[in-house]
């Protein structure tokens, strides 16, 4: 499988069972709007910098609820969360996917407003890798992140929905993770899990959102 960030929230899981696109945004983000083709669209909330389906071409399924599903040989499971630290009263729900696919567990935080309780924390246990955000003002903080990294204890920790050179978004930028937290640089945006390489990984990275 190859792994890939395009840029804030929005991540691509390509294997021979299906490819799986988790949160395209639209243009006004600031990424390039290189979007894939995919099989399954999971979309966590219904925010423009995470909802683009329009930008997807052909017909894919949706999953944009809580549930179980199947698919392709692709299991996902979608747990409710709140976009926000007051029960969604500010910003709404929130989608976490955990994909099983390639023999891997991927998971997907989308916009996680809030530290995981103790019903949700063991449903983000036993995770290759994670998708975090660290940007904080519409998701947890770089140091809530660190806390959330610390008690689900993934393999490895990718940082997301961050501000970089291009993203419009006003939120904060991965210094605000790296001043606290030991985060490794991945040289381009995709990891590949067939890469000898990817076994020895371990601890939290930061993608580039272009390829090396």
């Amino acid at each position: 499988m190859k792994i890939t960030w395009l840029g804030h929230a929005k991540v691509v899981l390509a294997a021979a069972e299906a490819t799986v696109l988790i949160d395209p945004f639209d243009a006004s983000v600031g990424y390039p709007m290189d979007t894939p083709s995919a099989d399954i669209v999971a979309i966590s909330h219904s925010h423009h910098d995470h909802n683009d389906i329009s930008s997807v071409p052909g017909t894919p399924e949706i999953i944009n609820q809580p549930g179980k599903y199947r698919m392709d040989g692709v299991k996902i499971k979608a747990f409710s969360s709140f976009h926000d630290g007051q029960g969604g009263a500010q910003r709404g729900n929130n989608l976490i996917f955990v994909v099983e696919m390639d023999g891997l567990r991927i998971c997907h935080l989308g916009d996680l407003g809030h530290l995981p309780d103790e019903e949700l924390l063991p449903s983000l246990m036993n995770i290759d890798v994670m998708f975090v955000p660290v940007g904080g003002r519409y998701t947890i903080d770089a140091a809530e992140a660190v806390k959330l990294i610390a008690a689900a204890r993934p393999r490895i920790a990718i940082a997301m929905h961050y501000k970089t050179d291009v993203c419009h978004v006003d939120i904060a930028p991965l210094d605000a993770l790296t001043d606290i937290a030991d985060v490794r640089h991945l040289a381009g945006n995709t990891l590949d899990t067939q890469d000898e390489s990817f076994a020895q990984l371990s601890g939290i990275f930061a993608l580039g959102y272009r390829p090396a």
